[in-house]
C-alpha cells in the first residue's frame, strides 16, 4: 500500500491530538483511545441516520 503526503499527515494529526504532548506507552494509548472514540461516535451516527431514514 502506499499513502499520499497529504493521508501520512493527517493521520499524524490525528495521533498528535490526543497524545498530549508525550512520547510514550500512554501517549500511544490516549491515541488509540481517542481515535476508537471518534470512529464509534461517527458509526453511531451514521446508524442513528439509517434507523431515521429506514422509518
Amino acid at each position: 500500500m502506499s499513502y499520499t503526503e497529504a493521508e501520512v499527515s493527517a493521520a499524524r494529526d490525528a495521533i498528535n491530538k490526543y497524545r498530549r504532548e508525550l512520547d510514550d506507552e500512554i501517549a500511544a494509548a490516549l491515541a488509540v483511545v481517542g481515535l476508537s472514540a471518534e470512529r464509534a461516535h461517527k458509526e453511531a451516527e451514521v446508524r442513528g441516520d439509517m434507523i431515521r431514514v429506514a422509518h
